[in-house]
């Protein structure tokens, strides 16, 4: 299935504390493209999502992973091992 940019792609600092997107997702995103430059967890969620290796769903380092979200969540991540930067590209239909 081919997706449309919606123009924005916001960064996560992924480290051993949880953080998620500063801003939620646009009303119209409904799949989200991640890639982080370390292996990570990540959970989308509406409020403030906390990522953890329990809930989270793996993210292999340096590969493109897509999502079905909801405008207005948010975008948690916490690191495997090592820290880095996850890249949350909102995109729609």
């Amino acid at each position: 299935m081919a997706y449309r940019p919606l123009g924005v792609t916001q960064t996560v600092t992924v480290s051993g504390t949880t953080a998620a997107t500063s801003t939620a997702l646009n009303a119209q995103c409904r799949v989200v493209q991640l890639v982080s430059t370390e292996n990570c967890y990540v959970l989308p969620g509406s409020g403030t999502p906390t990522a953890t290796a329990v809930n989270g769903m793996f993210i292999l380092k340096d590969w493109p992973h897509y999502i079905n979200v909801s405008g207005g969540e948010k975008i948690a991540a916490i690191q495997v091992s090592a820290g880095g930067t996850l890249y949350v590209s909102e995109l729609t239909q």
